[in-house]
């Protein structure tokens, strides 16, 4: 009985240890989502109007302009 009891307790420290873990994951997946993610979504249709706009202006050229203006944008160089 008391190999059963030992065995459970360190089978529960185990399982405290790993949700612990998993809550600061959580916590710092939310925290990146809430300062990164969230705000580069909200660029996305400002993006895609520029691009259109480039499009259009000047056909081949300006299709080229508008993926090296989306890629600088995401990189963060604009």
């Amino acid at each position: 009985m008391q190999e059963d009891i030992q065995k459970l307790t360190v089978g529960f420290e185990k399982l405290n240890g790993t949700v612990r873990e998993n809550r600061t994951d959580l916590a710092v997946l939310k925290d990146w989502r809430l300062s990164q993610a969230d705000p580069a979504t909200k660029q996305i249709p400002d993006i895609k109007l520029e691009v259109a706009k480039l499009a259009g202006l000047g056909g081949g050229v300006g299709l080229i302009a508008s993926i090296v203006l989306v890629i600088a944008k995401v990189v963060g160089l604009v």
